[in-house]
């Protein structure tokens, strides 16, 4: 059990590079923030095919020998975008990374959920990574791309033996519920993401635009993360209403109408706390389903993590701020799952 957390906890750390990462360097080569987008949603689109197969491959080959596979396709996915110079490279690199996350998420969501783990645990761990990423975000970017990426690389393939470490279990192939009645859940994953992957794509390329010191990419996605870790622990005790979300969500949309890092930070935390009220509605719902539906899950979050980059794209064609398009995108996308009865904290 404490493998597959530790697990999730470095594969998150270098996930969280990943999109303020991509959109950065692509900025260094000349692509304008649409173009970013692109290649940050289509690149991170491949994940949701791939989650989908991971549910024949774990039945197939359980969730341990994928793991491992997966992380080593994210070695050569860093590896790759470490000497990308044009478009086509970077989103072929950003998809192998795509691809190796879709089948590293749902193994170790298996692997977690069989052994009887919690889903606040599994949330804690996996964003406990995420916010050690966040903090290294702008202290690395004085290494040069090429280096952190080499990093990143050499890091998942160290990794790649772990998982092989772990206990083998059943795997449970039907669960308590069937599919289509954890509609909301879906739903709200992709409401999650798409919010995350608005903010981790389009700040980074927003402080560059406005001059803000080289600290308040680190900062914002940081205070993001830790509102959404800390929502994590808050929901065990306090039963807020679920809509509250909607608000939260929106808040960072204003981000662009101000240059004060302080104020930005303050929206992030509000987005991070509305990121951590969908995502745990929408994780119980899959836990207790005993892990059945974890490759889905997963899927809806990466079309989420697609969706937020590419709908931020489309508005920045036609003139508008990418991230409050995308924050709007969010909050319109979550409100069919919230409005479900018993869908309450």
């Amino acid at each position: 059990m404490l493998t597959a957390y530790l697990l999730s906890y470095a594969a998150s750390f270098l996930q969280a590079l990943f999109l303020p990462m991509l959109s950065l360097y692509a900025s260094t080569l000349g692509l304008s923030e649409a173009e970013a987008g692109v290649i940050a949603g289509v690149g991170t689109f491949l994940y949701v095919p791939v989650s989908l197969s991971s549910e024949i491959i774990a039945r197939r080959y359980g969730y341990r020998s994928p793991m491992a596979a997966a992380l080593f396709t994210i070695a050569a996915g860093y590896a790759f975008l470490s000497v990308s110079k044009t478009s086509l490279q970077l989103l072929v690199a950003a998809s192998l990374v795509s691809f190796g996350y879709g089948i590293f998420w749902p193994s170790v969501e298996k692997a977690v959920s069989a052994s009887g783990g919690s889903a606040n645990t599994f949330s804690i761990s996996w964003s406990a990574g995420s916010l050690t990423g966040a903090i290294v975000i702008s202290p690395l970017l004085q290494l040069g791309f090429e280096a952190i990426y080499i990093t990143c690389s050499l890091t998942a393939l160290s990794l790649t033996p772990l998982p092989l470490k772990l206990a083998k279990r059943s795997l449970q192939n039907e669960g308590a519920v069937k599919a289509g009645r954890l509609w909301h859940s879906w739903i709200l994953s992709v409401g999650y993401s798409t919010s995350a992957g608005g903010v981790l794509t389009y700040y980074p390329l927003l402080a560059e635009r406005l001059g803000l010191p080289g600290y308040s990419v680190s900062l914002v996605v940081f205070i993001m993360m830790a509102a959404r870790t800390a929502t994590f622990y808050i929901l065990k005790e306090t039963k807020p209403p679920a809509v509250l979300s909607i608000p939260l969500l929106l808040a960072i949309a204003a981000t662009p109408f101000n240059t004060s890092v302080t104020v930005h930070a303050i929206l992030a935390a509000a987005a991070g706390a509305g990121q951590g009220i969908i995502y745990t509605l929408a994780l119980e719902e899959i836990f207790n389903a005993k892990g059945a539906y974890t490759s889905l899950f997963e899927a809806f979050i990466g079309l989420g993590y697609s969706v937020g980059p590419l709908f931020g794209s489309g508005a920045k064609m036609v003139g508008f701020e990418p991230l409050p398009a995308s924050a709007a995108a969010a909050s319109l996308l979550s409100i069919p799952g919230l409005r479900k009865k018993e869908v309450r904290l």
